[in-house]
């Protein structure tokens, strides 16, 4: 069952009773929690992962 709460979607239909995760258990944003990768370049904090959040690519230092 899919149900969209407060907190954001939760799915009850999975032994470990924990969220979906974008990219590691679905591709559907809609229904999964993101978790941000940031990186600090030339003064700001820029989103570098996951797809299609990222708005800049690693850079290496």
């Amino acid at each position: 069952m899919l149900h969209r709460g407060v907190n954001g979607t939760y799915w009850m239909n999975d032994p470990t009773q924990s969220p979906r995760t974008l990219l590691d258990n679905t591709l559907d944003a809609s229904i999964a929690q993101a978790q941000p990768i940031y990186q600090a370049q030339k003064g700001r904090h820029r989103v570098i992962a996951p797809f299609p959040y990222a708005e800049a690519s690693l850079v290496a230092r």
